[in-house]
Protein backbone atom coordinates (compact mmCIF):
# COMPACT_ATOMS: atom_id res chain seq x y z
CA UNK A 1 0.00 0.00 0.00
CA UNK A 2 1.24 3.58 -0.65
CA UNK A 3 3.20 5.13 2.23
CA UNK A 4 0.62 7.75 3.19
CA UNK A 5 -0.04 9.15 6.70
CA UNK A 6 -2.97 7.47 8.42
CA UNK A 7 -3.34 4.74 5.81
CA UNK A 8 -3.89 1.22 7.13
CA UNK A 9 -3.87 -2.17 5.39
CA UNK A 10 -7.38 -3.33 4.67
CA UNK A 11 -8.74 0.16 3.94
CA UNK A 12 -11.31 -0.03 1.18
CA UNK A 13 -9.59 2.61 -0.96
CA UNK A 14 -6.00 1.49 -0.35
CA UNK A 15 -5.46 0.83 -4.06
CA UNK A 16 -6.26 4.43 -4.98
CA UNK A 17 -4.32 6.21 -2.22
CA UNK A 18 -1.88 8.91 -3.23
CA UNK A 19 0.08 11.52 -1.28
CA UNK A 20 3.40 13.44 -1.50
CA UNK A 21 5.11 10.99 0.90
CA UNK A 22 4.51 8.17 -1.57
CA UNK A 23 6.61 9.92 -4.24
CA UNK A 24 10.00 9.99 -2.50
CA UNK A 25 11.60 7.38 -4.77
CA UNK A 26 14.60 8.20 -6.96
CA UNK A 27 12.71 6.76 -9.92
CA UNK A 28 9.66 8.93 -10.62
CA UNK A 29 7.87 5.93 -12.15
CA UNK A 30 7.85 4.14 -8.79
CA UNK A 31 5.88 4.74 -5.60
CA UNK A 32 6.92 4.24 -1.98
CA UNK A 33 4.97 1.23 -0.64
CA UNK A 34 4.50 0.07 2.95
CA UNK A 35 4.54 -3.72 3.41
CA UNK A 36 2.58 -5.54 6.12
CA UNK A 37 2.02 -9.12 7.26
CA UNK A 38 -0.58 -10.74 9.52
CA UNK A 39 -0.11 -13.85 11.70
CA UNK A 40 -2.99 -16.33 11.47
CA UNK A 41 -1.66 -19.20 13.65
CA UNK A 42 0.76 -19.47 16.54
CA UNK A 43 3.66 -21.93 16.91
CA UNK A 44 1.23 -24.59 18.23
CA UNK A 45 -0.92 -24.33 15.10
CA UNK A 46 -3.77 -22.60 16.93
CA UNK A 47 -5.58 -19.91 14.99
CA UNK A 48 -4.92 -16.35 16.14
CA UNK A 49 -5.44 -12.91 14.66
CA UNK A 50 -2.92 -10.44 15.98
CA UNK A 51 -3.34 -7.57 13.57
CA UNK A 52 -1.04 -6.25 10.91
CA UNK A 53 2.74 -6.07 11.37
CA UNK A 54 4.73 -3.41 9.51
CA UNK A 55 7.63 -5.00 7.57
CA UNK A 56 9.15 -1.93 5.93
CA UNK A 57 8.82 0.19 2.83
CA UNK A 58 10.04 -0.26 -0.75
CA UNK A 59 9.81 1.61 -4.02
CA UNK A 60 7.45 -0.37 -6.26
CA UNK A 61 5.29 -0.08 -9.35
CA UNK A 62 2.06 1.79 -8.46
CA UNK A 63 0.09 -1.21 -9.77
CA UNK A 64 1.29 -3.17 -6.72
CA UNK A 65 -0.90 -1.11 -4.37
CA UNK A 66 -3.94 -2.74 -2.78
CA UNK A 67 -6.19 -5.38 -4.32
CA UNK A 68 -5.28 -4.62 -7.91
CA UNK A 69 -5.61 -6.97 -10.88
CA UNK A 70 -1.83 -7.27 -11.06
CA UNK A 71 -0.68 -7.68 -7.44
CA UNK A 72 2.95 -7.52 -6.46
CA UNK A 73 4.77 -10.83 -6.87
CA UNK A 74 5.66 -12.48 -3.58
CA UNK A 75 9.35 -13.36 -3.19
CA UNK A 76 11.22 -15.55 -0.72
CA UNK A 77 12.79 -12.42 0.77
CA UNK A 78 9.28 -11.17 1.63
CA UNK A 79 8.58 -14.46 3.41
CA UNK A 80 11.89 -14.46 5.29
CA UNK A 81 11.27 -10.87 6.39
CA UNK A 82 7.83 -11.86 7.69
CA UNK A 83 9.29 -14.84 9.59
CA UNK A 84 11.83 -12.55 11.24
CA UNK A 85 9.05 -10.11 12.17
CA UNK A 86 6.85 -12.80 13.73
CA UNK A 87 9.84 -14.29 15.53
CA UNK A 88 11.55 -17.66 15.93
CA UNK A 89 12.53 -18.80 19.44
CA UNK A 90 16.16 -19.23 20.41
CA UNK A 91 17.64 -22.34 22.03
CA UNK A 92 18.78 -22.88 25.62
CA UNK A 93 21.69 -25.09 26.65
CA UNK A 94 20.58 -27.84 29.03
CA UNK A 95 23.49 -28.33 31.43
CA UNK A 96 24.19 -29.89 34.87
CA UNK A 97 24.25 -27.71 37.99
CA UNK A 98 28.05 -27.78 37.76
CA UNK A 99 30.83 -29.82 36.16
CA UNK A 100 34.44 -30.75 36.91
CA UNK A 101 37.72 -29.88 35.25
CA UNK A 102 38.89 -32.47 32.68
CA UNK A 103 35.50 -34.22 32.63
CA UNK A 104 33.66 -34.83 29.35
CA UNK A 105 30.33 -33.13 30.09
CA UNK A 106 27.14 -33.79 28.14
CA UNK A 107 25.00 -30.90 26.87
CA UNK A 108 21.85 -30.68 24.78
CA UNK A 109 19.09 -28.34 23.67
CA UNK A 110 15.44 -28.96 22.84
CA UNK A 111 14.58 -27.27 19.52
CA UNK A 112 11.22 -27.42 17.82
CA UNK A 113 9.96 -27.11 14.27
CA UNK A 114 7.55 -24.25 13.69
CA UNK A 115 4.51 -24.12 11.40
CA UNK A 116 2.71 -20.83 10.89
CA UNK A 117 0.16 -19.34 8.55
CA UNK A 118 0.68 -15.72 7.50
CA UNK A 119 -0.86 -13.18 5.18
CA UNK A 120 1.92 -11.37 3.31
CA UNK A 121 1.01 -8.54 0.91
CA UNK A 122 -2.34 -10.19 0.32
CA UNK A 123 -1.15 -13.79 -0.12
CA UNK A 124 -2.00 -16.69 2.21
CA UNK A 125 1.39 -18.17 3.07
CA UNK A 126 2.17 -21.33 5.06
CA UNK A 127 5.70 -21.49 6.46
CA UNK A 128 7.64 -24.39 7.98
CA UNK A 129 10.80 -23.59 9.93
CA UNK A 130 13.16 -26.45 10.84
CA UNK A 131 16.34 -26.43 13.01
CA UNK A 132 19.37 -27.56 10.99
CA UNK A 133 22.62 -26.76 12.84
CA UNK A 134 23.68 -25.72 16.31
CA UNK A 135 26.65 -23.55 17.26
CA UNK A 136 27.66 -24.13 20.87
CA UNK A 137 29.52 -21.36 22.67
CA UNK A 138 31.13 -22.88 25.73
CA UNK A 139 32.02 -19.72 27.62
CA UNK A 140 35.77 -20.49 27.67
CA UNK A 141 36.47 -19.06 24.21
CA UNK A 142 35.79 -22.34 22.40
CA UNK A 143 32.83 -23.18 20.15
CA UNK A 144 31.56 -26.14 18.12
CA UNK A 145 28.95 -26.55 15.38
CA UNK A 146 26.90 -29.74 15.17
CA UNK A 147 23.96 -31.08 13.19
CA UNK A 148 22.50 -32.67 16.32
CA UNK A 149 20.84 -30.92 19.28
CA UNK A 150 22.40 -33.48 21.61
CA UNK A 151 20.62 -35.69 24.14
CA UNK A 152 20.64 -36.07 27.93
CA UNK A 153 23.37 -38.08 29.69
CA UNK A 154 24.61 -40.78 29.09
CA UNK A 155 24.54 -39.61 25.46
CA UNK A 156 27.83 -38.27 24.13
CA UNK A 157 26.38 -36.56 21.04
CA UNK A 158 27.48 -33.15 22.30
CA UNK A 159 30.20 -32.90 24.97
CA UNK A 160 32.81 -30.40 26.08
CA UNK A 161 35.77 -30.61 28.46
CA UNK A 162 36.87 -27.66 30.58
CA UNK A 163 40.50 -27.36 31.65
CA UNK A 164 40.19 -24.52 34.17
CA UNK A 165 37.95 -24.09 37.20
CA UNK A 166 35.92 -20.94 37.69
CA UNK A 167 36.55 -18.78 40.78
CA UNK A 168 34.31 -19.47 43.80
CA UNK A 169 30.72 -18.24 43.32
CA UNK A 170 31.37 -17.57 39.62
CA UNK A 171 30.30 -19.42 36.48
CA UNK A 172 30.85 -19.51 32.74
CA UNK A 173 28.01 -18.45 30.45
CA UNK A 174 27.12 -21.02 27.79
CA UNK A 175 24.79 -20.51 24.83
CA UNK A 176 23.69 -22.18 21.62
CA UNK A 177 22.84 -20.43 18.36
CA UNK A 178 20.26 -22.37 16.34
CA UNK A 179 20.32 -22.07 12.55
CA UNK A 180 16.98 -22.73 10.86
CA UNK A 181 16.01 -23.57 7.31
CA UNK A 182 12.58 -22.53 6.08
CA UNK A 183 10.18 -23.37 3.29
CA UNK A 184 6.86 -21.86 2.28
CA UNK A 185 3.88 -22.32 0.01
CA UNK A 186 1.54 -19.70 -1.38
CA UNK A 187 -2.23 -20.17 -1.45
CA UNK A 188 -1.87 -23.93 -0.87
CA UNK A 189 0.56 -24.44 -3.76
CA UNK A 190 3.86 -26.28 -3.96
CA UNK A 191 6.39 -25.94 -1.15
CA UNK A 192 9.41 -23.77 -1.98
CA UNK A 193 12.71 -23.75 -0.09
CA UNK A 194 14.07 -20.40 1.11
CA UNK A 195 17.75 -20.34 0.01
CA UNK A 196 18.89 -18.31 3.02
CA UNK A 197 19.10 -19.65 6.58
CA UNK A 198 18.03 -17.88 9.76
CA UNK A 199 20.24 -17.97 12.88
CA UNK A 200 18.81 -17.17 16.31
CA UNK A 201 21.15 -16.52 19.24
CA UNK A 202 20.26 -18.36 22.44
CA UNK A 203 19.99 -17.13 26.00
CA UNK A 204 23.00 -17.80 28.30
CA UNK A 205 23.13 -20.66 30.80
CA UNK A 206 25.41 -20.36 33.86
CA UNK A 207 27.75 -23.28 34.59
CA UNK A 208 30.26 -23.35 37.49
CA UNK A 209 33.44 -25.37 36.79
CA UNK A 210 34.96 -27.01 39.86
CA UNK A 211 38.28 -28.69 40.57
CA UNK A 212 37.96 -32.24 41.91
CA UNK A 213 39.86 -32.87 45.15
CA UNK A 214 41.55 -36.14 46.07
CA UNK A 215 40.46 -37.64 49.39
CA UNK A 216 42.43 -40.30 51.26
CA UNK A 217 40.30 -43.05 52.77
CA UNK A 218 41.68 -45.24 55.54
CA UNK A 219 40.91 -48.89 54.86
CA UNK A 220 39.90 -51.50 57.39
Amino acid sequence: MPTCPGALPGDADVGSLDCPAAHNCNNSQLMSMSLYSMQLTNAAGERVRRGWHYLGSECRNPRDAGPTKQPRELTWTDVLSAIRQVGVPGGTVEAPNYTLVNLDTTFYTEPASIDRALVIIGYDVDVHVEPSTYTWRWGDGASDTTSTPGHPYPSTDVTHTYVHATPPNEALLLSVDVTYTARYRVDGGQWQQIPQTLTIAGQPTALPIKQASAVLVVGD
